[in-house]
């Protein structure tokens, strides 16, 4: 039998407080959002609204601030600090998934943006997402001011981007 091997760090807590650096890719790498011009993101009407849903998960969500992040062509990088609150279990089906954990922010993320992405007319059956995401646990002042200036750079560095699409 398949089976997926997770991009989490195995054994660790993610409904722990901490700072969480989040990349969230679109199905296929296709450019969903946009495009970059003259080192610029330039948001179309699905970029502006993944970047209006990301803002509002600190609203919807107490523990949850919103730090430095990006809308590019075809992926966000995020910033998540993600403060003790009370977690408790959401079932979405095989899984459970804690509702202050980084796995169910993104989902509702994902799924927020999928469903208001009809009204775009973005067909129906067409993914959005690339079916998982990437994350790295901030361990210090260091590695969040490393990951800030990547953010900050990523629009005028797209060319480089490993995620680049023409």
């Amino acid at each position: 039998m398949y089976s997926r091997k997770s991009p989490r760090l195995r054994g660790y807590d993610y409904t722990q407080h901490g700072v969480y650096f989040v990349t969230i890719c679109t199905h296929r790498l296709a450019p969903k959002f946009g495009r970059v011009v003259d080192g610029n993101s330039l948001l179309n009407d699905l970029g502006e609204l993944v970047d209006k849903e990301w803002r509002k998960t600190a609203e919807l969500r107490p523990t949850v601030e919103v730090g430095l992040y990006v809308v590019m062509p075809n992926h966000i990088h995020g910033i998540l600090f993600i403060s003790e609150g009370q977690n408790t279990g959401l079932s979405t089906g095989k899984a459970t998934l804690l509702a202050n954990s980084l796995g169910s922010i993104v989902a509702q993320f994902k799924s927020v943006v999928t469903k208001r992405s009809r009204k775009l007319a973005n067909p129906p059956n067409l993914p959005i997402w690339k079916r998982n995401y990437f994350d790295h646990i901030v361990r210090n002042e260091q590695d969040l001011e490393r990951i800030q200036r990547y953010i900050i750079a990523n629009p005028a560095r797209w060319n480089e981007d490993r995620y680049f699409v023409e």
